[in-house]
This record gives C-alpha cells, structure tokens and sequence, in this order.
C-alpha cells in the first residue's frame, strides 16, 4: 500500500549476503493508481486504500461551543487563512535497528532495540505472536535520537522474535539511511483552514478549524492514527483567550508512509497556523502585530479552553514583553523600513 512497505524478509548469516539474496526476490505487484494526497483522497472515486475506512475517512473528531454560531455572527471581523505543512522524517542521527536473542536454557527471547517504548513494545510483540510476555525482555539502549519517530512499533521487530524463537537462534537487523526516510514513520503532513471572529478592538471571540490531516496507510501503535488530527483539534486555541470555538478534524487514509508522533506532534503547525492568523488580523484592523497578541494572550490562570483543557500557570504576556525588549522592536522597525527602501526584506 505505500513504497517502503516490507513484503518480505532474507536471512543469512552477514548483512551482506542477506543484501544479495534479497536481490534475488521477485515480486509481482499489479499496478493500481495511488492517491498520496490527502484532499485528493477525500474526493469522489478516489481509491479506497481499507474496506473499513469508506471515503479515506479513517477517523474524525468534531466540536463546537454551545453559543458557538451567536458569536460568530456577532462579529465585527472574520478573518481566514490556509496553511499547508508538507511531509516530514525526524532523520535520527542512528537509524532502527534490533536484535533477538533466544535463550535456550529458558525459552526466552531478549529484544535489544532502538525504541522509546520498551514496555509496550513487549506487550505488543507477545500478543502478535501468541507467547506469554514473560517469554520476552526488551531492552532499549542509547537509541541515537528519538523525537517520537521510534516510539512506534516496527513491523521488523515482531519479525526478529518471530525468528528467534523459531529457529532457537539470535538474529539482527539494521535499517539503512535510505530505509528510513522511506518508510521509518513521517509526520506532520496536513492542511489547515482557520477562521478568526474578532469585534471591534480586535478580541478574538471565536475560531474555526478544518484540519485535514494524511495518516498515510496504516495506524500507527501504540499512539494510532488519530495522534496528529486530535492534538490539533485539542490544542489550536493555542495561548489566546478565545471562548468560542469549533473544529473539524479528520485522519485521511493515503498510499504513503504511515504517520506517527514527531517533536510536538503537530504543535508546530497549529503554532504556525494560528500565529499567521494573528499576523493578517492585525493588518486589517490596522494595528500592530504585537499590539493585538497583548489584546488576545491569555494572562489569568488556571485557565479552561474552549475545548476544556487546563492550563496551570503560564507567562504569556510576560514572554512577549521579555521578547520586544530583547528585539528592539522599535529600532528594528526602522532598520526594516529602510532596508526595504533598499529591496531587502528583513523578517521578524
């Protein structure tokens, strides 16, 4: 269902006989269209990638606030934007890799392996193959880097226990370079509509979201496939004080990769989202970009969201502050105008 996908397995006594005998598989594989866009999975006729996901839909999560459509027509501003965050690999400084070694005295298999999850990848692996979770130890080392992308089970590690137990044996593998950023879980592919409500002094009443998230072809475990659309859904209020809210978010099924957690599991995208919304607000009501984020931050907690998370205690405003001073703005302002007199761009 996607490329990267394992269909089948050598094994031999070095890496590099088991690389040549693996060229010695063939594999025929009738040519079917792929749909590797989320939109375009979304759309009628589009291949169907699960019988048990009719429309590519593999998941939708929605909510809305009571008063939700009164506030919206109250206001003085709608305010909308698009963002779309392309697909990405965490590339860890070391890729996968696993071990199993089958002790005989005991029947036992220890897996040594790069994952952030050691305890329920044992429960996982023991349920797969049927064994008692006794019977398995798993052991992770130092990983070379996480970021979310090895907390996920690896088809190639109940393979390795499989193996170990089968043949009594000990048996290895190690993903290369180009294996994981084929196949070694991706993130953070989605798009995002959001739609602000503002009234007349630029205070954000109300938000909408559509968010559009590519799960690729599989759920992922332990944290499945609905990892990215629902953090989304929960948390793209972000740290505005915003009592009106409504969201649609949907896992879309396609012919790639399947999605697991990265560094912030779609944070940086709302973040983005959200921050630009702000941005384009503040150019239409004529005001400055700072000017409005001290109108909207929260600053009094705890503090329950519109979708009803609590926030302990933060320092919203304090930050901003922290960061106009440390900037400059004022004087940055004039730097950025006179070099845009030059046709340089300064960004801040």
């Amino acid at each position: 269902r996607f490329v990267g996908e394992p269909v089948a397995a050598v094994v031999a006594a070095s890496e590099e006989a088991a690389e040549d005998i693996a060229d010695l598989v063939e594999v025929t594989i009738d040519e079917t269209t792929p749909v590797i866009d989320a939109r375009a999975a979304l759309l009628s006729g589009a291949p169907q990638l699960h019988a048990e996901a009719p429309g590519n839909v593999i998941l939708e999560g929605k909510f809305k606030t009571p008063d939700f459509d009164a506030a919206w027509a109250g206001a003085h501003k709608i305010v909308s934007i698009e963002a779309r965050s392309r697909r990405q690999n965490a590339t860890p400084m070391e890729a996968r890799g696993g071990h199993a070694a089958y002790d005989a005295s005991t029947g036992r298999v220890t897996l040594t392996c790069t994952t952030q999850m050691p305890h329920l990848m044992r429960t996982a692996i023991a349920d797969l193959l049927g064994m008692p979770e006794a019977d398995l130890r798993v052991v992770a080392p130092d990983v070379g880097g996480g970021f979310g992308q090895k907390m996920s089970l690896a088809t190639e590690y109940v393979l390795l226990v499989w193996l170990a137990r089968k043949h009594k044996s000990s048996f290895a593998w190690t993903e290369d370079r180009r294996e994981n950023l084929i196949a070694g879980f991706h993130a953070r592919d989605q798009y995002i509509t959001l739609e602000g409500a503002f009234d007349q002094n630029a205070k954000l009443i109300a938000l909408k979201a559509d968010i559009v998230a590519n799960v690729g072809a599989y759920s992922c475990f332990p944290t499945t496939c609905g990892v990215e659309p629902l953090m989304a859904m929960a948390e793209m209020p972000g740290p505005y004080d915003v009592k009106h809210y409504e969201t649609r978010a949907r896992g879309v099924l396609t012919n790639t990769c399947t999605m697991a957690p990265y560094r912030g599991v779609s944070r940086p995208i709302i973040t983005f989202t959200l921050e630009r919304l702000m941005d384009k607000a503040a150019r239409a009501f004529a005001i400055d970009v700072i000017d409005i984020r001290r109108r909207n931050l929260i600053d009094k907690f705890p503090y329950t969201s519109a979708i009803g998370l609590v926030y302990d205690e933060a320092s919203y405003q304090q930050t901003l502050e922290m960061a106009v001073k440390a900037i400059d703005v004022p004087a940055f302002r004039a730097r950025q105008k006179k070099a845009r007199a030059q046709g340089r761009h300064l960004g801040i």
